[in-house]
């Protein structure tokens, strides 16, 4: 389904794609089948050092682990894995913070409360499908600035709530009646 989509959008000038997880192997094997079919190029994240300068692929693998949060802010947008199959997705906070466009599925059943607040600020977008999906992808292509948009929502969005650390702890300072003067040793 993901690879579907990925393929629509590809259609148009100038996408690129990170792919990351544990499934690496299986994407290896998706963008090969694809490669050979479609001439699509992909190439690792640790292969493409050797050849930065000279080649361009369509994809990037991410094989090493780390990076994928430093990607998103030379993306367009990103599509949050785990969310169009019932697994529960995965957090949307990186791509979030640095004003990148999200795009998450039904799924986000581990992050119920945060999915809501999503949705609440218009900071993403909710797909059913890879169809919708890639009409997503597409649409944002072809018209950066709503892209663009809907990233800085994602962003508004974290800022609001950063800090939440600090107001934690200075409510449980209050509640246990705990000097704001002294400080652990």
């Amino acid at each position: 389904r993901h690879l579907r989509s990925f393929l629509t959008a590809r259609r148009l000038k100038a996408f690129k794609a990170f792919v990351h997880g544990t499934t690496m192997d299986y994407a290896r094997f998706l963008f090969g089948k694809i490669q050979r079919n479609r001439g699509f190029t992909d190439q690792t994240r640790q292969a493409l050092l050797d050849v930065i300068e000279t080649e361009h692929p369509d994809a990037v693998l991410l094989d090493s682990l780390g990076e994928l949060a430093s990607l998103y802010e030379i993306g367009l947008g990103a599509f949050v894995g785990g969310t169009l199959v019932p697994t529960g997705g995965h957090n949307p906070l990186e791509p979030a913070r640095v004003g990148s466009a999200i795009v998450v599925g039904p799924s986000m059943e581990n992050f119920r409360d945060m999915a809501a607040q999503f949705d609440q600020a218009d900071a993403w977008t909710r797909v059913s499908d890879a169809a919708s999906l890639a009409a997503v992808w597409t649409s944002w292509i072809e018209r950066p600035a709503i892209a663009c948009e809907l990233g800085g929502r994602a962003r508004e969005l974290v800022e609001r709530h950063r800090g939440a650390l600090a107001r934690t702890l200075e409510l449980l300072r209050v509640c246990i009646g705990v000097d704001g003067s002294t400080s652990p040793e």
